[in-house]
């Protein structure tokens, strides 16, 4: 069994949604968890340590992530715990990776509007991310539901991963 986890923490770098050649869509972003203490001799609050870790979200959820979360948003992220070694340039240490099963915005720091997603729009991206994919075409979604459907990537790199063409930059500005 998995061990499931919840962190609180801010998003600390922006989220990066790709397509893979597949259609499966993910959106990654950093998450900086920062412990306080009080400190009596100060009467403050003092910021200690910060552990980071890596979000990655898949399908609905990485749709979802990409259309709501930025730069500095506070969120409550719950998902399953993935530890990796790593070595890189002659040092090494270990990642801690966190697969999302859901996001939300921390709402003790501000306010968020959220919109149901409906499940014909929900059918049709599920269709549009078994399509496939071209720079020329693509299901622009209702214009009322916020973002496009189906997103478009104009070219795939060496490893397989789609990169971002003009739907999914015009969506990232909505």
């Amino acid at each position: 069994m998995a061990e499931q986890v919840t962190i609180v923490g801010n998003i600390g770098s922006e989220p990066h949604h790709m397509v893979t050649a597949t259609g499966l869509s993910i959106t990654k972003f950093r998450v900086g968890c920062t412990h306080r203490a009080y400190d009596s001799a100060s009467g403050q609050w003092v910021d200690k340590h910060t552990n980071w870790y890596q979000v990655s979200t898949f399908r609905q959820v990485a749709d979802h992530a990409h259309a709501s979360l930025k730069l500095g948003d506070s969120v409550i992220v719950t998902g399953r715990v993935i530890q990796r070694q790593w070595e890189a340039n002659g040092r090494s240490g270990t990642a801690i990776d966190l697969e999302a099963d859901t996001v939300g915005h921390d709402l003790r720091w501000g306010t968020s509007t959220w919109t149901r997603k409906s499940k014909a729009s929900d059918s049709r991206e599920s269709d549009a991310a078994n399509a496939p994919r071209n720079s020329s075409a693509g299901d622009q979604g209702d214009p009322d539901d916020g973002h496009q459907a189906g997103r478009v990537a104009s070219s795939i790199d060496a490893e397989g991963w789609s990169i971002p063409g003009p739907a999914e930059a015009e969506t990232a500005a909505v």
